[in-house]
């Protein structure tokens, strides 16, 4: 039995721990998720993240240049200037996300006792704390992963959250936990306690034959919005280049408007219809192979 105050825990988790844990039970193992700021999860968000953010940083910035040039003779500039505030508070939201991520795995607790796993860990806005509980039972563990530092996830299950561009599973369990195998041994030791009239669980046959989620069909709206995406870009740019033969005068601040916001504009929409080309391949992979 593990007491609390043995644990690295300080006192606001030991508080929550002790507030959560029903008196029952007795507390096997305390662990936390390894924070990090980098993980291939955010590579989407990132690439998403650079886009957006330049091509308000160009709208923006041109819109200031138009202001201090002419001066107020077009105040409407200034109400479009309020109009980019939630543009650069999305945009905020996007670049922070893998700190605002790593602050959740700093307060987030995962609890394994003689009769259940409790996911102690902060709601995604607010950070008021969130309880999952899972009952020992044959069979929980759907995936184990690890990386080469030892650390890695146990699945325990697979949440749908449904996005624009379809429906995706989000694992749940213990996480981005350091010594994972040390972690799955000791829950599957207790599972086999728990039911000791059946056979205990072979890791090697689950490495051999894992979970396989469902996948989801892609959303028809992703190539639709990019393909809107990339006629409105390939349009303007066509027309930004012909008009940039005709400027003797400020042809840098000319390529800004008339070229760079609508190759942004054309690669993230060539990006989203990549992205559903991808899904939609691995959709019908699966599919032939189920």
């Amino acid at each position: 039995m593990v007491k609390l105050t043995y644990t690295e825990l300080d006192v606001r988790d030991r508080e929550w721990v002790e507030r959560v844990l029903p008196p029952d039970d007795e507390l096997l193992l305390v662990c936390k998720p390894r924070p990090s700021l980098w993980r291939k999860e955010y590579i989407p968000t990132a690439f998403v993240t650079v886009l957006w953010l330049g091509l308000v940083a160009t709208i923006s910035f041109l819109v200031v240049r138009e202001i201090f040039i002419e001066g107020m003779a077009h105040p409407a500039m200034l109400l479009f200037l309020l109009f980019l505030v939630p543009f650069w508070v999305v945009g905020y939201g996007l670049a922070s996300s893998p700190w605002r991520e790593r602050e959740r795995d700093r307060r987030t607790i995962y609890l394994l006792t003689n009769r259940r796993v409790l996911l102690l860990r902060p709601s995604d806005f607010r950070l008021l704390p969130v309880e999952f509980e899972y009952v020992l039972k044959p069979g929980m563990i759907l995936d184990v992963t690890e990386k080469r530092d030892g650390s890695g996830s146990i699945v325990l299950e697979y949440v749908e959250r449904s996005t624009r561009n379809g429906v995706h599973l989000i694992p749940r369990g213990f996480l981005h936990v350091p010594q994972v195998r040390r972690v799955e041994e000791i829950l599957r030791q207790q599972i086999a306690a728990e039911y000791p009239e059946l056979p205990a669980e072979d890791p090697e046959s689950e490495k051999s034959a894992p979970f396989v989620a469902p996948e989801p069909f892609p959303s028809v709206i992703s190539p639709v919005v990019g393909a809107v995406f990339i006629g409105a870009g390939v349009r303007n740019v066509c027309e930004g280049v012909t008009g940039l033969q005709q400027v003797t005068d400020g042809w840098l601040m000319t390529a800004l408007v008339v070229v760079v916001a609508p190759l942004f504009i054309l690669f993230m929409g060539a990006g989203l219809v990549w992205a559903w080309c991808r899904r939609m391949l691995k959709y019908l992979r699966k599919r032939r192979r189920g």
